[in-house]
């Protein structure tokens, strides 16, 4: 396999994957219950690092906006695994205090 070959091999892979992972959340984002049990393998797991809540809008009407990360593992089209973390730990935990 030549260099060339392996890139085109990933961009294609890749955008199969990030086609997936697109499909997750919209499906998230509407509720689609069961949307998503067809994207994520049975087994999937979704960690969110940070100790403090995943929500970021109170009944008070206040609201937080801070940088994430979220690292996705896709295998065999179906999401493994998602790794969710908070840019700035301390300002959610104001947040909610």
């Amino acid at each position: 396999m030549t260099a060339s070959t392996a890139t085109a091999s990933t961009a294609a892979a890749t955008t199969t994957d990030v086609d997936v992972v697109r499909a997750v959340f919209g499906a998230f984002a509407s509720g689609d219950l069961a949307a998503l049990t067809d994207l994520l393998h049975a087994d999937a797991t979704w960690h969110h690092h940070n100790d403090d809540r995943l929500s970021a809008s109170r009944p008070d009407g206040r609201t937080v906006d801070g940088p994430q990360v979220v690292l996705v593992t896709v295998e065999g089209g179906r999401v493994r695994a998602i790794e969710q973390f908070v840019g700035d730990p301390a300002a959610v935990a104001a947040f909610w205090a």
